[in-house]
């Protein structure tokens, strides 16, 4: 559970994220005629995690299925939430309230929430403690950076 706490940190700060660009080729199709009236192609650039392969097997081997999903495709399963976070964050804040989008919102609280049920499974923190977090933090309930290092066994450390 340490081990697993400890990749969904880096996740929460993109630590171990490379940056790609890859081509994706279209057709536009009239909807009335469906011909196609015009093929393109447009480079789309993203960051995508990489996660170490000895510690993901050596995290399946001890976690196992998660709803009959690899634990490798439920981390990345979390990411696309996590980014699906970030994008509604950042064109909230960027193109409505016109302020400049908050990168500590969006993907790090979320994944951050995930360490406090982490860290509640462990027994190291009270039920009541989580929920009056998620109450308080408008339904997520990031964990504090210090307990990072009793939640990961000292993987990461402050």
């Amino acid at each position: 559970m340490q081990a697993l706490a400890a990749v969904l940190f880096r996740m929460a700060y993109m630590e171990g994220y490379d940056k790609e660009t890859r081509t994706c080729y279209f057709d536009d199709i009239n909807p009335e005629t469906e011909q196609i009236v015009n093929k393109g192609k447009v480079d789309i650039t993203f960051y995508s995690p990489r996660f170490h392969p000895e510690i993901i097997e050596a995290l399946q081997d001890e976690i196992g299925c998660i709803r009959g999903a690899s634990l490798e495709a439920y981390l990345l399963y979390n990411d696309l939430l996590v980014q699906n976070e970030d994008c509604k964050y950042y064109y909230r804040d960027t193109f409505e309230k016109n302020v400049k989008w908050d990168s500590k919102i969006g993907r790090r609280n979320t994944l951050l929430t995930h360490l406090s049920v982490i860290e509640y499974i462990q027994g190291n923190a009270k039920f009541s403690a989580i929920m009056n977090r998620f109450q308080r933090g408008r339904g997520v309930a990031p964990i504090t950076l210090g307990s990072i290092s009793s939640i990961t066994g000292g993987i990461i450390d402050k």
